[in-house]
């Protein structure tokens, strides 16, 4: 994901980055978005349609960084867990 990150000399600019840090507010943003569709959701629920909305990432994409080039990043098989989660997919697969 692409997001703000300010280097050593205080500069903000936008980098692509991966990991925990950068999946874990746009997980629980999507998962605000399909708890607000269907009220009594429940954690398996919410796991469930994450994981049906997930864009597998295994093996090498390109991806374009904020300065326009594109970049060639590459994960392990089991790396990303189920991938890329898309918020339209979730809300599509929200019942």
């Amino acid at each position: 994901m692409v997001g703000p990150y300010q280097n050593n000399s205080g500069k903000t600019s936008y980098y692509y980055l991966g990991g925990t840090s950068m999946a874990s507010p746009h997980v629980a943003g999507i998962v605000a978005l399909i708890a607000q569709k269907k009220p009594g959701l429940n954690a398996a629920e919410a796991e469930s349609i994450l994981e049906k909305s997930a864009i597998e990432l295994a093996g090498c994409r390109m991806v374009n960084n904020p300065s326009g080039m594109r970049t060639e990043v590459c994960w392990g098989d089991d790396a990303p867990g189920a991938g890329l989660v898309t918020a339209d997919l979730a809300l599509i697969n929200t019942k």
